[in-house]
């Protein structure tokens, strides 16, 4: 497989994070209104944000990057590459919805819409970078 353009990396990056993000934030909405009273944002926001790593992987690499063969040290990049998003999205939720009263939904999406940058970058340069050797068979070229 050779390496796509940018364009269309982005392109199937976008739908397929498109779909993730709503199906993050569905999750998130959902622990919000069941337990969000009890529990508080943070818990709900980590929970969410497992379940949206886990579904992420899986379609990215199926999806956008096209990439297959050995996936233990993808995922281990990729579950890196997201903890940081993950952190920073809590600390700003934190600052945000915590210390500065924000609305917490619309708060999510705001935050989730910035780092979605952030994440595209290192999941094409780092996480997956070595689809850009795989060749037609989906081997790693020697």
């Amino acid at each position: 497989m050779s390496r796509t353009s940018l364009a269309g990396d982005g392109l199937r990056y976008l739908i397929v994070g498109g779909y993730n993000t709503l199906f993050t934030l569905a999750v998130f909405w959902v622990l919000d209104r069941l337990w969000g009273a009890a529990l508080g944002v943070q818990p709900v926001y980590w929970i969410s944000a497992v379940v949206g790593i886990l579904n992420g992987f899986l379609t990215q690499r199926i999806f956008v990057w096209r990439v297959r063969g050995a996936w233990r040290r993808e995922l281990a990049k990729f579950a890196v590459v997201n903890l940081v998003v993950a952190v920073l999205n809590s600390l700003l939720l934190f600052v945000t919805v915590t210390l500065l009263g924000l609305p917490t939904f619309p708060t999510q999406v705001a935050i989730t819409s910035v780092l979605i940058i952030l994440a595209f970058f290192a999941n094409r340069h780092w996480v997956f970078a070595r689809a850009a050797s795989d060749t037609e068979d989906g081997q790693p070229s020697p």
